[in-house]
């Protein structure tokens, strides 16, 4: 039996353009204090957990429903593109949340 794990880059991998995190931050309304806590992060300048507070401080009274139906924005996967004959695939984006039977 083969038993194994998958970790998935999902910022600027799965999510295009950015990250979830600043997508989410940009509907919460701290998207400027947390890309600048990423960045400071980024020179050395805050811990992880640092900027994981400035992030949480955000999060606060936001309901789960809110969140889950921002999520439904967030752009996940490469478009299907046309293909050498100009077609679309018809068949829907495999990451759309919505596909995967999600609500």
């Amino acid at each position: 039996m083969t038993v194994g794990i998958v970790f998935f880059d999902v910022d600027g991998t799965l999510v295009s353009p950015g990250s979830s995190s600043s997508f989410l931050a940009a509907r919460f309304g701290h998207q400027d204090a947390l890309d600048d806590a990423e960045a400071r992060y980024a020179a050395g300048g805050l811990t992880n957990q640092q900027v994981s507070e400035v992030d949480a401080r955000g999060w606060r009274g936001t309901s789960v429903v809110t969140v889950d139906r921002w999520l439904d924005g967030l752009r996940c996967c490469p478009e299907p593109r046309p293909s050498s004959r100009g077609a679309v695939p018809t068949t829907s984006n495999p990451c759309s949340r919505r596909s995967r039977g999600s609500p």
